[in-house]
């Protein structure tokens, strides 16, 4: 685990104390140096905002709130329907006044192409500071915290939390939690680790409820079964079964009044089938415009297929936007995982 500092040098981000990782306290104290600081902060994430990028953003805006320092929060889309229990979400606006803004806080990015038009905002700050847990595509910022070993930002932030002995209050620990549960597929992907678990206990001592955390995660509005039940009857098998790949064309979202957040999880279920060990699903935004997104199992790799099409993302979990017409789309992606299935084939022989 690695953290990228203003002259790109890799350093220990943790350091070992008999048998257990720990945050660098020199890094919390000046990632908290920037905050307390600052008279004007923006906080930012990357645009179509999951459970993770949100949860952060707004636990930061509460903690900044309850220490009275001035904060905005700016992305490019608003919240989806999903997520709009989290305490303070009225908060995200997709533009702001112009103001001077001396600290941009940005959340779960990797690359100042997903933040849309946020960008000029976070820019036009003084310094720029990135929490994220993915690998790095392009350097950004002036003071950057990576960790692509936590299983979300949201665990990232609860750790500074905790080492700078932030009174985490219910409202920051349930958007912290949600960013958590989110991220690792309530607790059943492959980036559950001990580690996410003990946040997450220590969240639910705060005051975050885990159970309707899931329960408000999970719910499917019924605009969403039916996007389930048409991405379900048009799986592509190939690879002897073990790629499943499905796609939603433009004209289903417009005939059944549907968004794009209400595919979200449907690719897990492609995952989910006995035997599939790749899967996707291939949204078509408008003409010529594929939003893709790709899973594995645990030990296969999905981000090289998304970086081939200038996506990125984890091992098992990626994405990426493909600018062809939907059937070519679908093809790349279903031609790609027959590589790194007849690669893997090799490799055991």
């Amino acid at each position: 685990m690695t953290i990228l500092q203003n002259k790109v040098k890799k350093r220990c981000y943790r350091q070992i104390l008999g048998d257990k990782l720990i945050p660098d306290q020199n890094l919390s104290n000046k990632f908290f140096n920037y905050l307390h600081s600052a008279r004007n902060i923006l906080i930012s994430m990357h645009l179509n905002p999951d459970g993770d990028a949100l949860g952060s953003a707004l636990a930061m805006s509460h903690y900044l709130d309850s220490i009275k320092i001035k904060n905005h929060i700016v992305c490019h889309n608003l919240p989806h329907e999903g997520l709009r229990f989290l305490p303070g979400i009225e908060k995200v606006k997709t533009f702001c006044k112009d103001e001077a803004f001396d600290l941009s806080v940005v959340f779960d990015l990797n690359s100042p192409s997903r933040l849309g038009n946020a960008l000029s905002y976070v820019q036009s700050s003084g310094r720029i500071m990135i929490v994220d847990h993915h690998p790095v595509e392009q350097l950004f910022g002036d003071f950057r915290i990576i960790d692509s070993s936590a299983c979300a930002t949201a665990s990232i932030l609860t750790k500074l939390f905790q080492m700078h002995q932030v009174n985490i209050s219910t409202d920051m620990a349930t958007c912290l939690l949600t960013g958590i549960v989110t991220d690792t597929g309530n607790f059943r992907n492959a980036n559950t680790t001990s580690e996410a678990l003990e946040s997450s206990a220590y969240l639910m001592e705060q005051g975050a409820d885990l159970t309707q955390i899931v329960s408000l995660t999970t719910q499917r509005p019924k605009k969403g079964i039916t996007l389930l039940t048409y991405a379900l009857e048009h799986i592509k098998y190939s690879g002897s079964d073990r790629v499943a790949v499905t796609n939603i064309p433009y004209h289903v979202f417009k005939s059944t009044d549907t968004e794009e957040f209400h595919s979200e999880g449907i690719v897990n279920e492609l995952l989910s089938i006995s035997g599939v060990e790749y899967a996707a699903i291939l949204k078509e935004v408008s003409k010529d415009y594929v939003r893709v997104s790709l899973r594995c199992l645990n030990g296969l790799d999905v981000a090289k297929i998304a970086a081939k099409f200038g996506g990125g993302g984890h091992k098992q979990a990626s994405g990426c936007i493909i600018e062809e017409d939907l059937s070519t789309a679908t093809e790349m992606i279903q031609e790609e995982f027959i590589k790194c299935l007849e690669l893997s084939i090799s490799k055991s022989q």
